[in-house]
């Protein structure tokens, strides 16, 4: 159902539940249970109760580098930008590697708090990846050193191959530099 594009609603979860329950199978039904909580956090998340996404989140037995992410884009995009310090933490603690775009969004982070020096530590892993998405933790790191009112670290961002959405960036930054003296 669900790979046909098809949402299931509440009514078909409440069904499906108990036919497993009804045939004993216990492997089907933890599926489908995961697959809602799933759904709950994603839904909390969007809809901006972090409260309640981070209370699913918890119950979670696994936690990916995307649960993570979310937790972390969910806590700054409603602006508890403190917070969102706190899931990088502990995912950190616990092993989870992250990706760029984890990397990127606490750059965002970082950049709101004016927390230049743990940004800086970030884009030290950025640029530690290597691979071909750190052009978007460059721009991340570009844009927080230019927030945090560095243009000069945001200018040496750029050393290396040179991507036009980095230059936009740096205009923009210079641009907003200048109109605020």
């Amino acid at each position: 159902m669900v790979r046909a594009g098809i949402v299931p609603t509440w009514f078909t979860f409440t069904n499906v539940l108990s036919s497993c329950a009804t045939l004993e199978a216990a492997c089907i039904s933890q599926k489908v249970h995961s697959y809602v909580v799933k759904q709950g956090f994603k839904g909390y998340v969007k809809i901006g109760n972090v409260t309640a996404a981070r209370n699913i989140f918890d119950m979670m037995k696994y936690h990916d580098v995307v649960a993570w992410m979310a937790m972390i884009v969910g806590y700054d995009q409603n602006r508890f930008n403190s917070e969102a310090m706190d899931p990088f933490r502990i995912m950190l603690k616990e092993g989870t590697k992250p990706n760029c775009c984890t990397l990127s969004s606490i750059l965002s982070v970082c950049a709101t708090l004016s927390a230049m020096e743990k940004g800086k530590q970030i884009h030290c892993r950025v640029i530690s990846l290597r691979d071909i998405n750190a052009v978007l933790g460059s721009n991340a790191a570009l844009s927080m050193y230019a927030r945090c009112g560095n243009v000069t670290s945001a200018r040496q961002v750029l050393v290396g191959p040179t991507k036009v959405l980095t230059w936009l960036k740096l205009k923009a930054a210079e641009a907003g530099k200048a109109a605020s003296h």
